[in-house]
């Protein structure tokens, strides 16, 4: 994973065929990694206004006005030694059944959000991809 994207103490890796886009936000700012096709993974960046929980549940809430049929499950586990909150999230959108990982932990300089999405078709050759770039994530201080 030749790319790397930097910001407010956190680093990330991801394929050099993927496209990023970073944007300013009221609360921070959000970078999307886009794959050639449809999955992506969005890093949201807060002030430590928002814990992780908290920002966890309203990305679950805003995904259920859209798909309220949606399934959730939540899900408490480590990335790279530090504890990660959030859902694993299975809805049904155009047909296709997708998979989407919401997952928020507490970063250097504010609080991390992140999500992985993409569609059931492209699991098996996106889903690897997007948990290695999750699990690329480190911090300054681990460098």
């Amino acid at each position: 994973m030749p790319q790397e994207f930097a910001r407010s103490g956190i680093k990330v890796r991801f394929p050099d065929n993927w496209l990023i886009e970073v944007d300013e936000t009221e609360d921070g700012w959000s970078a999307t990694i886009q794959s050639p096709d449809t999955a992506f993974l969005m890093l949201n960046h807060y002030p430590d206004d928002y814990e992780p929980m908290e920002l966890a549940d309203m990305a679950l809430e805003a995904m259920r006005e859209s798909y309220p049929d949606l399934e959730a499950e939540e899900i408490v586990e480590t990335l790279n030694e530090k504890p990660v909150i959030g859902y694993d999230v299975n809805f049904i959108a155009l047909d296709l059944t997708n998979t989407c990982w919401i997952r928020s932990l507490i970063g250097l300089e504010g609080n991390l959000l992140f999500m992985s999405q993409c569609t059931d078709q492209e699991l098996e050759t996106y889903g690897s991809t997007l948990r290695e770039i999750v699990e690329s994530l480190t911090f300054e201080d681990e460098d």
